[in-house]
């Protein structure tokens, strides 16, 4: 039976899948700009981001902006 998880990403989460992400378009520097911005906004609490996990891998990543 598949397992699905839907949660709050973490920072070292965010870290590993980014660096995957980087990874894996290495000519497309725009990605460590991403990563950074990313990073920056969790870190200020400007985004929360969550993560949909099925059988242990990142399938859907969504970004929610504070409003205030």
């Amino acid at each position: 039976m598949d397992e699905y998880i839907c949660k709050i990403a973490t920072l070292e989460e965010m870290e590993k899948n980014w660096n995957y992400l980087i990874e894996v378009h290495p000519n497309n520097n725009a990605w460590k700009i991403y990563k950074e911005e990313a990073i920056k906004n969790m870190k200020e609490k400007n985004t929360i981001v969550y993560y949909g996990i099925l059988n242990g891998t990142i399938m859907l990543i969504k970004y929610l902006m504070a409003l205030y």
